[in-house]
């Protein structure tokens, strides 16, 4: 009788806690794609606004997990990253300058580059406060002065006005209005009081239901490409071979007034400028990653530190090189111990430094860059550096390479502070320059430890 009993009860159990777990079939996840973030370096010449010329170099394409090339990314054939249509975010320092639009592809010297069109981001005005209803009055010192005060304490009822000359036509005052017609009164309630008071009006648009949503119509916005067929429909897939071919952030083509194509910009010229450019499918609130000095003179100090690290650098280099003589036969021979006496500082030229807080507190990251001339060649250092507990700077990654060995060690130029992987943190691009080409490499910084984790070279 029991055991039948603990049976049945047993069975229910078994099965409430089986109807309770079955959650119904599972549904797949249609959206399978990876969330990608590419980053690219604008390069133009000229006015930034109105460039004479320029181009889109991709660097790389963060896939969730590691960095693929982004010269040759699901290139079909022009890569994923130099697609028309896509929009890339011009950035300096994590903080937003304006987009490019990618209009169309071209390969350069076998390297894809994205031609389109600036748009600078439109800074907000900022308003100037408004005057006061009682505008401040300036009196002369004396007998006139004293008189006028004692007949205002008399007549409480009159309010002294600037506008009225004949008491005393050589009294000065700050700012004196026209009014018109005086026979016309205004309370000061109304805002029209104060005809010289400045005012913030809203742009006139030709339709007055524009102004009904009480957005800006100035203000830059980021549309979805339309399909010309149905505007109202957003593009659901694009000319390409493959219909699941992963976008990148689309832009609304569109033809404004000012808005500049450059042309295709070739070679590395003297005035060539860079700025970094991020397209990622999702938007993320900007994080500038410049560092906040909070008194100006510990920037200057910073520097001088970076500079007389970077003298010594060089000097140690140039003296280590020139006591390595070369026999008849070409081989280095090993130089002899002898006490000399302490090189010479360089003179530093071209001269670049920067200070980034790549992450939330992470403290203070300096990249120090210079040239100088010894022994009739050109040799350029690069420094990164973070201070310790008592301020001074510690160089935690050096390269110093010359004009004669460019096709070895290449020349690194720092393009900007960028978050690459979309992770919140910060990494340094640096432009690679040798003799006949470049590439760019990104470099992580953790634990005071510089790590290359992408180059657009051959990948090893």
């Amino acid at each position: 009788m029991h055991l039948r009993t603990g049976a049945f009860c047993l069975v229910f159990l078994c099965s409430a806690l089986g109807y309770g777990q079955y959650q119904g079939p599972m549904s797949k996840d249609t959206n399978s794609s990876p969330t990608l973030r590419a980053t690219a370096v604008f390069e133009w010449t000229g006015e930034l606004a109105n460039p004479k010329a320029g181009r889109l170099v991709p660097i790389a394409v963060w896939d969730g997990q590691q960095y693929q090339p982004g010269g040759v990314y699901l290139a079909q054939p022009e890569p994923l990253t130099v697609e028309s249509g896509t929009l890339y975010e011009l950035e300096k320092a994590g903080m937003p300058q304006g987009t490019f639009q990618v209009k169309s592809a071209e390969q350069l010297s076998g390297s894809w580059i994205g031609l389109g069109s600036v748009k600078l981001q439109l800074a907000a005005a900022k308003p100037r406060r408004p005057m006061s209803k009682y505008p401040p009055q300036v009196v002369k010192e004396g007998a006139q002065a004293q008189t006028n005060t004692q007949q205002a304490k008399t007549t409480p009822e009159s309010v002294p006005s600037a506008t009225t000359p004949k008491e005393d036509p050589d009294r000065p005052t700050l700012h004196r209005r026209d009014t018109g017609d005086t026979s016309a009164e205004q309370t000061p309630s109304t805002s029209s009081s104060d005809s010289d008071r400045p005012t913030l009006h809203r742009h006139d648009t030709d339709s007055a239901s524009s102004g009904t949503s009480g957005d800006d119509p100035d203000r830059p916005t980021l549309h979805r490409r339309t399909n010309p067929g149905n505007p109202g429909a957003p593009v659901t897939s694009v000319s390409s071979p493959d219909p699941d071919r992963p976008k990148l952030r689309y832009g609304k083509p569109e033809t404004q007034e000012g808005l500049v194509e450059p042309s295709k910009l070739e070679g590395l010229p003297a005035d060539l400028e860079q700025m970094a450019a991020i397209s990622d499918v999702k938007q993320t609130e900007p994080h500038s990653f410049a560092h906040t000095w909070y008194d100006p003179a510990d920037e200057s100090r910073m520097k001088a530190a970076m500079e007389q690290l970077a003298q010594k650098a060089l000097a140690a280099e140039n003296q280590a090189t020139a006591a390595i003589p070369e026999n008849v036969s070409g081989a280095k021979s090993r130089p002899k111990r002898k006490s000399s006496p302490e090189a010479p500082l360089p003179m530093l030229t071209e001269e670049s430094f920067h200070a980034f807080e790549l992450s939330w507190s992470s403290g203070v990251t300096a990249v120090f860059s210079a040239q100088a001339v010894q022994d009739g060649r050109t040799r350029y250092i690069t420094l990164i550096a973070q201070p310790d507990f008592e301020g001074q700077p510690q160089i935690i990654f050096k390269q110093i390479t010359s004009d004669d060995r460019l096709d070895v060690t290449p020349r690194l130029r720092l393009v900007d502070a960028v978050d690459c992987d979309g992770d919140g943190r910060a990494e340094l691009v640096f432009e690679l320059r040798g003799v006949s080409g470049r590439e760019f490499g990104i470099y992580s910084i953790t634990n005071r430890s510089v790590t290359q984790v992408f180059h657009t070279g051959p990948q090893s």
